[in-house]
């Protein structure tokens, strides 16, 4: 089947050596991105230096900007599109809301601003539900732990305090069918520990104007459509809000589409794979 949908991964799918297929496609664009940000995107991405790619300052635009190479080198055009977390700006660039580089530049705003609330932890806990995980969470008296991606029916993501995060991750994994490890992040993000940075950022886009989406992209906080009225919104409460892929994409595919029907921008399968997974709940 033709595909309908683009996905465009967010922070945790960066690698040393992302870009390398695409950075000299598009010199003149990678030039002046690295001109922008103040640094070096292909000495980041392909070398990695004191680990910066893990520092989300740093992995929010330089995988933003490779997300969007890489869907100006071979994305077809379709009428759906979704991001998962920073992917969401990648959505909204290919739905036309802004171009290449207002998103560099909101995504770097982001970015700094999630940085500077950098304490705490994220984790994965793969084999419990959302509901059933946040039943432990209360059950065990964790209550700076929050549920951040309900990204399938048993893959969750949860954030928060660094030491209640590992005293959780030794009861989960008591259970052999639960598989529990902390993710390469610098903040607990999507929870309320990135409050501040909500606060922050709507006041920076307070005074921006956006395009009408052209296409349809689903968000990760409503996990319903983005219109040209919730754009600041969503955008902003995103920041500390959970990541409803679970939903999103079940939203897409009770419309309708079929599994095949969609397509993983860059070299990654995170989503591919969680795809699969949602779609064998129904199957």
């Amino acid at each position: 089947m033709a595909t309908k949908v683009l996905m465009f991964p967010g922070q945790g799918a960066q690698y040393k050596g992302m870009g390398k297929e695409v950075f000299n496609l598009y010199p003149d664009l990678t030039q002046e991105a690295s001109a922008r940000l103040g640094f070096d995107l292909v000495d980041l991405c392909l070398n990695n230096r004191d680990n910066l790619l893990d520092r989300t300052d740093y992995t929010q635009p330089a995988l933003y900007f490779v997300n969007a190479l890489s869907a100006l080198q071979k994305a077809p055009d379709v009428p759906y599109c979704i991001g998962h977390s920073l992917g969401e700006y990648n959505a909204l660039l290919y739905a036309g809301v802004f171009d290449l580089f207002t998103g560099l530049e909101l995504v770097k705003k982001r970015a700094t601003l999630m940085h500077q609330c950098a304490q705490g932890a994220m984790a994965v806990v793969q084999g419990k539900s959302p509901s059933e995980l946040q039943n432990q969470i209360e059950i065990f008296g964790f209550n700076n732990i929050h549920v951040a991606n309900a990204n399938s029916a048993t893959q969750v993501v949860v954030s928060g305090d660094r030491e209640q995060l590992a005293q959780l991750l030794a009861v989960l994994t008591k259970n052999t069918k639960t598989k529990a490890f902390l993710l390469k992040t610098s903040g607990a993000f999507h929870s309320p520990y990135m409050k501040p940075a909500v606060a922050a950022f709507n006041d920076y886009l307070s005074d921006r104007t956006f395009n009408a989406p052209e296409k349809i992209v689903i968000s990760n906080f409503t996990a319903s459509p983005y219109t040209a009225l919730n754009l600041k919104e969503n955008l902003a409460n995103q920041i500390a809000g959970r990541v409803r892929w679970h939903d999103s994409i079940n939203y897409l595919l009770n419309t309708g589409l079929e599994p095949d029907q969609f397509q993983e921008v860059g070299n990654t399968e995170f989503l591919t794979k969680l795809l699969a997974d949602i779609a064998l709940e129904t199957a």
